[in-house]
């Protein structure tokens, strides 16, 4: 399962979670930070669902957020696309 595939099954496994209109869409351009619908309990959930994903998909522990991340976590979780991204990057 590539990087992209596991940010669209997290973000399917927390919309379960989630009431019409505040739901993610898993389109490349859509915010999840800022005055969008993500919440910071959302966001939070999502990154512990892909988190989760990638241990099952390849046996890999990996931390979404840490200190390198800084300085660039606007950019890398802006959007679904930008994490995406991000998600392919830590696969390698």
């Amino acid at each position: 399962m590539n990087g992209s595939a596991i940010v669209s099954a997290a973000i399917a496994d927390v919309n379960e979670l989630l009431e019409d209109g505040s739901k993610i869409e898993d389109q490349d351009d859509f915010a999840l930070l800022g005055s969008g619908p993500v919440d910071s309990l959302t966001f939070i959930n999502l990154v512990s669902a892909i988190e989760d994903r990638i241990q099952e998909a390849h046996g890999k522990t990996v931390v979404m957020v840490d200190e390198s991340l800084l300085d660039d976590s606007d950019q890398v979780f802006a959007t679904v696309g930008s994490l995406k991204a991000h998600v392919e990057t830590l696969l390698g």
